[in-house]
C-alpha cells in the first residue's frame, strides 16, 4: 500500500471536468442575458409607442372571417379615381 503523493498536492482537489463545464455554460448564460435583455426591453418600448400591443396580435393570429374584415378594412368607395374623375367630368 503506497501513497504517491506530494506536499503540494495535498488538501488540493482539482475540479472535475464537469464543474468546469457547468461554469463555463453558466458564464455563456449570463453573457448571453447580458447583451439581449437590453434589446428585449428597447424592442418592447418600441411596440407600445408604436402601439403594437396584446390585442392587435391576437386579431392577427386569427382565421379570416367576414366578422374581423370588418373591422380590418375601412369603408371607402370601390375605385376612388374613377369616381373623383367622373365627378370632376373628366375622362372616364
Amino acid at each position: 500500500m503506497s501513497t504517491d503523493t506530494t506536499a503540494s498536492d495535498e488538501g488540493v482537489s482539482p475540479a472535475p471536468l464537469e464543474y468546469i463545464w457547468l461554469l463555463l455554460l453558466g458564464a455563456e448564460f449570463i453573457i448571453a442575458l447580458t447583451f439581449s435583455l437590453p434589446w428585449y426591453l428597447l424592442w418592447r418600448l418600441e411596440r407600445e409607442r408604436v402601439g403594437v400591443h396584446q390585442d392587435d396580435l391576437e386579431n392577427a393570429r386569427r382565421p379570416f372571417s367576414v366578422e374581423n374584415l370588418d373591422h380590418a378594412v375601412p369603408a371607402r368607395p370601390y375605385n376612388k379615381w374613377k369616381t373623383e374623375t367622373k365627378d370632376a367630368g373628366g375622362v372616364h
